[in-house]
């Protein structure tokens, strides 16, 4: 092979190396352009979801809305009739458009627990007595405009009863199991 030729050679792989360099650093920033639109469609969701606990919370405190008690949370269906459905609701977001959000209101007892973290078991204990609470359990679903499927946020958030500051709480599932000793 002549030197023409093994330069010819080497300046097209060079020409394909470049290329390939290239279409990745593209395929890289696309990718990165769809992660942060799917964060903000996702940080949509959850603001919605959390307008939806806030919203119903507003509802049942004013008084537009009364949600029973329910005395026997132990019966089969119980909870079921006890609990509120708050009509369903839709938003709008700028990267997913239609953001259709239900919410669930119940009148609880909720017992309080402290956690011992760092034993063998985390062991979690009554304290204080029950207290009556307000409870809204928020969905916000949107179909997603990339992947075309349907994807949801929840929150979950809670009103004392008797608060006259009417301080919404919000919970958040628990990362770890507990041993409840009583």
């Amino acid at each position: 092979m002549n030197q023409k030729g093994f330069a010819t050679i080497f300046s097209l792989c060079l020409m394909l190396i470049i290329a390939l360099t290239v279409l990745g650093i593209q395929s890289a920033e696309t990718n990165h352009t769809y992660e942060t639109t799917a964060f903000q469609a996702e940080f949509d969701l959850q603001n919605a979801a959390d307008s939806g606990v806030v919203e119903a919370a507003e509802r049942v405190i004013s008084g537009a809305v009364t949600i029973e008690k329910n005395y026997n949370p132990y019966v089969f269906n119980s909870r079921a009739n006890h609990q509120y459905h708050f009509p369903a609701t839709t938003k709008t977001s700028a990267n997913l458009g239609k953001i259709t959000v239900e919410v669930t209101g119940e009148r609880v007892a909720l017992q309080p627990y402290k956690v011992s973290y760092g034993t063998r078991k985390n062991t979690a204990r009554r304290v204080g007595t029950a207290a009556e609470v307000y409870t809204f359990f928020s969905v916000a679903s949107a179909v997603d405009n990339y992947t075309g499927a349907k994807i949801y946020r929840r929150a979950f958030g809670y009103v004392f009863v008797d608060d006259e500051a009417a301080t919404i709480h919000f919970a958040e599932v628990p990362m770890s199991t507990y041993t409840y000793a009583d």
